[in-house]
């Protein structure tokens, strides 16, 4: 379903800034997830968001569906970061 990111002390210079920079590009989108939280909350209560260049391309109600409304746009998961935009606070016990 997803591609693996393999790292290795192998690995060549132009493969590490490339996965850097797929890193680099995940932080940011979870950056302007967590930025623009209120305001998704709002458009997108308790619904999964793919994101992807700081917008939400699509939307759905669990992954299973967000993940099949990904693929048939011809699309690919890895494209997007997609994360569950809830309307409450959760508490974890650890």
């Amino acid at each position: 379903m997803s591609s693996k990111i393999i790292v290795n002390q192998d690995m060549n210079s132009k493969d590490k800034k490339i996965l850097l920079a797929k890193f680099q590009k995940i932080r940011e989108e979870y950056e302007w997830i967590f930025e623009n939280i209120e305001q998704l909350q709002k458009e997108y209560p308790n619904k999964y968001v793919a994101v992807k260049d700081e917008n939400v391309k699509f939307s759905a109600n669990n992954m299973r569906e967000i993940i099949s409304i990904i693929k048939n746009a011809n699309r690919k998961t890895e494209e997007f970061v997609i994360d569950h935009i809830r309307t409450r606070e959760v508490t974890l016990l650890l």
